[in-house]
């Protein structure tokens, strides 16, 4: 799931944040800490994280989905949740909480291929959102823009760094990739009903079958 998703909510970007701090970064400061939002709520980076939302809903973009798209925040979320690493249930169980609101609100921008801000309505001069579903391959969280005539391919390496490349030779095959795995794929947005239904439902099950584990765990 691309990164601006998660700041949709401040609970959850304030996790993703701590997680990045702690697992990828190796930051000293929270080496022994535990997450809470008393502690770790980032306010320093709410202006931000609401200019990439604003960037983001201004562009027109076409997203190649698979089912494990939410599993790595889940991962996270389990792994802390079981570490200790988060200490109250109560906090694990909200977080599980906005991951389903966000994948609510993809719903939403796929079903009208509109992006808008969360908890918002599409306008008619809202940002094109082409939705695409295939099961058979797994994303890698690779961005490829294209500038007025420029195209620039983003790799991701490391979790959360990225390395660009304007190569034309390269950007061309990339490209070129990019359009046979489109052509492989189902669009599920504006069109598609069932088959965004399912989708989606099979997002929102993944979710909450951990939520209802958690909650057993605390009976």
């Amino acid at each position: 799931m691309p990164p601006w998703y998660h700041y949709y909510h401040k609970e959850l970007a304030a996790f993703k944040f701590f997680f990045w701090k702690k697992s990828i970064l190796f930051s000293p400061d929270v080496a022994d800490s535990t997450f809470s939002l008393e502690e770790h709520s980032y306010p320093e980076f709410e202006e931000i994280t609401r200019k990439i939302l604003k960037a983001y809903n201004n562009i027109n973009s076409t997203e190649i989905w698979n089912i494990e798209g939410i599993n790595t925040t889940i991962r996270q979320i389990n792994l802390y949740h079981e570490m200790g690493i988060i200490t109250d249930p109560s906090l694990t169980i909200r977080l599980y909480e906005c991951l389903l609101e966000v994948i609510n609100h993809l719903e939403k921008m796929a079903e009208f291929g509109k992006k808008f801000p969360f908890g918002g309505q599409p306008k008619d001069e809202s940002a094109n959102y082409f939705f695409y579903v295939n099961e058979f391959v797994l994303g890698d969280n690779t961005f490829f823009a294209e500038l007025d005539d420029n195209k620039i391919t983003y790799l991701n390496y490391n979790v959360i760094y990225f390395m660009g490349t304007s190569d034309v030779a390269f950007n061309k095959s990339m490209f070129q990739n990019l359009e046979n795995l489109i052509k492989k794929s189902t669009q599920i947005s504006k069109v598609g009903e069932k088959e965004r239904r399912q989708f989606f439902n099979k997002l929102r099950r993944k979710v909450r079958l951990n939520m209802e584990s958690i909650s057993t765990q605390e009976e």
